[in-house]
């Protein structure tokens, strides 16, 4: 099958959003033939996959990888339009001009009680906007979600619509293992530490910066050892406050392309620390490499994890600071505890978000559309 692959946004397996990127990598394994339309692209070599947009550098403005969709579609046969999140827009319309069938992989409801617009346009008309949702879901020979959340809602807009929920699977399966030394990743601090906890803040937290680091000050205050990896944040802000707090010696910030340094140092942690985002309504990517993790999982409750967290896999605490510093001080206080924890939600990964399913149900809803 020949399938065109179309993101507006990154497609990669390692800067923080994984999630087209190994679906991507699944088509590909399946043996489709795939050329990628991305803004920009940083995946290793496959002899399936073909970019004819994207680079590791620049991003590609939208006008420009509209125009390679219309091109790319006028050249070139293809069974399938594999359209993620909001290039379904432009997507639909291309689908029905070509008559190829459409993929919808869904990232979000763009209407509806907590959807989110992908444009201003869409949000001055939201009665039209269900309309236009409704249309292209039905169009789509398939709708691919992550969560039983995402898939309730886009059933809500359009009941009829073929949705299948894929879940996400964790970073351990999609990069390859690296080994890197512990005196490679402790050279980063000043001293070596006798505690390390990994902190993965979420998109959307930039306002909660002071409470993310006040709350590593109280832990460090408790367990002056104490070391902090940090990934997703923005260095220089992060790095600012840090100083101010008098922490920085203990704080190191990993940038989104040190996946392996990441994954090296979740397999070394005593506490792995989980910020979600604000107001989040889905299940994160993210939380299945912390699951995955040897490190025990700390995680502000969040009404979105309630069927994937547990008091078995999980300390889930309140969002203020001294509850935050005492779930973390828990587990790295109570090492049998934290095995058990870790234990736990490493099983329910292996059970349930396994590389090999995540393929299959990928596989099998590709084989589906070659069959209709």
């Amino acid at each position: 099958m020949n399938v065109l692959f179309v993101t507006y946004g990154d497609l990669s397996v390692r800067g923080g959003n994984s999630r087209s990127g190994s679906i991507l990598l699944a088509l590909a394994d399946a043996g489709h033939q795939v050329d990628v339309i991305a803004s920009r692209i940083d995946l290793s070599d496959h002899p399936h996959i073909r970019v004819i947009s994207g680079t590791v550098g620049k991003r590609q403005s939208l006008l420009k990888l509209k125009l390679q969709m219309l091109k790319a579609t006028g050249r070139s046969s293809y069974d399938v339009v594999h359209a993620v999140d909001d290039s379904i827009l432009f997507a639909s319309h291309l689908c029905r001009l070509r008559k190829i069938k459409l993929v919808y992989d869904a990232i979000r409801c763009f209407t509806g009680k907590g959807g989110s617009s992908p444009s201003l346009c869409w949000r001055l008309m939201p009665k039209r906007a269900v309309s236009w949702e409704k249309r292209f879901l039905l169009q789509s020979a398939a709708t691919i979600t992550s969560c039983s959340q995402l898939t309730a809602e886009l059933k809500a807009v359009a009941s009829d619509a073929h949705v299948v929920q894929v879940d996400n699977v964790p970073l351990q399966s999609l990069v390859p293992r690296k080994e890197i030394e512990r005196f490679s990743l402790l050279k980063r601090f000043r001293k070596e530490p006798t505690a390390i906890v990994v902190c993965c803040v979420l998109p959307g937290n930039s306002c909660e910066l002071n409470k993310i680091f006040m709350t590593a000050r109280k832990v460090i205050e408790a367990m002056p050892g104490t070391a902090f990896f940090f990934t997703g944040l923005a260095e220089p802000e992060a790095e600012s406050i840090a100083l101010k707090l008098d922490i920085q010696d203990q704080c190191t910030f990993l940038a989104p392309n040190e996946a392996e340094v990441y994954l090296a140092a979740l397999g070394i942690a005593n506490a792995a620390w989980l910020v979600p985002e604000p107001g989040g309504r889905y299940i994160h990517e993210e939380v299945f490499t912390l699951l995955r993790s040897p490190a025990p999982l700390v995680c502000i409750h969040d009404s979105a994890y309630n069927e994937l967290l547990s008091p078995k896999n999980a300390v889930q605490v309140l969002s203020d600071i001294d509850s935050l510093a005492e779930g973390i001080l828990l587990v790295i206080m109570e090492p049998l505890f934290s095995v058990a924890l870790a234990t736990e939600g490493q099983q329910l990964v292996a059970d349930h978000f396994s590389l090999s399913s995540f393929k299959h149900k990928i596989r099998m809803t590709y084989h589906t559309l070659l069959n209709n």
